[in-house]
């Protein structure tokens, strides 16, 4: 076979081979080798026309054929695709809600009857004075009106000027700030009218003499 030839059948190969690369470009370890071998086939006989104790026998149709059909029959190595990872992505929670403590309240104090104010209970004294008259006037401004003598304030700070009781004075009474105007004198005895010994009266009564701290004429 000329050398004509032999390049011939080889680019027929390598066009084929070019092809097939073309169509498994996966599987380049076995397809190299296959390649390496077309090209350097030519090198090979070219180098061996100088020699003519060798001989090389190209491929045949029938051989060239097979080739064919073993480049066409290898299966490309499949590429595996990256795996989509799909990311999601999760809300944030809610902040929970805080609900404030309930307020202590102390429980309002319990009033008996809130409408009404307890009435103050005056104290009655001298039940047994003899009521002559009405009057809430207080006991010092009575007896200055009754007797004309001049006195002022609290009776219980008012000063005696007699000691012995006499008709139209003003008695001191020596266990409480009171005051009174003398009446009538018997012995021992002393007849007094007041304001307001009884609430809201005015009484006569006869009280000893060692009821009254003295007199003020």
């Amino acid at each position: 076979m000329s050398m004509s030839k032999i390049i011939s059948s080889a680019n027929k190969s390598r066009k084929k081979l070019a092809a097939s690369l073309q169509r498994s470009k996966e599987n380049l370890p076995n397809i190299a080798i296959l390649f390496g071998l077309l090209v350097t086939l030519p090198l090979i006989a070219q180098a061996s026309s100088g020699i003519k104790s060798e001989k090389v026998e190209p491929l045949n149709s029938d051989q060239s054929q097979k080739l064919a059909v073993r480049l066409n029959g290898l299966t490309p190595i499949a590429k595996e695709e990256p795996k989509k990872v799909e990311i999601v992505r999760v809300p944030d929670p809610e902040p929970a809600v805080q609900t404030p403590p309930a307020e202590q309240t102390s429980p309002a104090p319990v009033i008996a009857n809130p409408t009404k104010k307890a009435a103050k209970k005056a104290p009655v004294r001298g039940t047994s004075a003899s009521a002559v008259g009405s009057s809430w006037e207080q006991c010092v401004p009575f007896a200055r009106e009754l007797s004309g003598i001049q006195i002022h304030g609290y009776a219980g700070n008012i000063r005696a000027n007699a000691s012995e009781p006499k008709v139209g004075a003003v008695a001191l009474y020596a266990s409480r700030g009171h005051a009174a105007v003398v009446t009538g004198v018997n012995g021992d005895s002393v007849t007094i009218k007041e304001s307001n010994w009884v609430p809201g009266k005015i009484t006569e009564r006869t009280v000893p003499k060692s009821a009254l701290r003295g007199y003020v004429y």
